[in-house]
């Protein structure tokens, strides 16, 4: 689990007759989870954020590159599976946008 989503908080309780400030480590919930983009490579090598795919990737072991995809865009190059991890991180805002413009299109025909 990635530790920066994990939050420490100080809470009061009550024990033994007197109150106790206790720092407790809150796990984040499904809303904090759901911002962080995420990767499931050993089912479909897909980059997905809040439920959606935005991106396929594949490795080239003869070109050594790793290639990305999706119905925007095609063959986009990059040096290591973690370049376009921060790549697709920086731009699933705009990605998403541009996908959700796809989709009514997609379901006229």
């Amino acid at each position: 689990m990635n530790s920066a989503v994990q939050r420490t908080q100080i809470v009061r309780q009550f024990k033994a007759g007197k109150w106790h400030e206790v720092e407790i480590s809150r796990q984040p919930d499904i809303h904090e989870i759901r911002e962080n983009l995420s990767y499931r490579g050993s089912e479909d090598k897909s980059f997905r954020w809040r439920g959606e795919i935005l991106a396929y990737g594949q490795w080239d072991a003869e070109e050594k590159v790793y290639s990305v995809h999706n119905p925007l865009f095609s063959g986009m190059l990059f040096p290591s599976w973690e370049k376009a991890f921060e790549y697709i991180d920086s731009e699933k805002h705009a990605i998403m946008d541009e996908l959700s413009k796809l989709q009514p299109a997609e379901e006229d025909e």
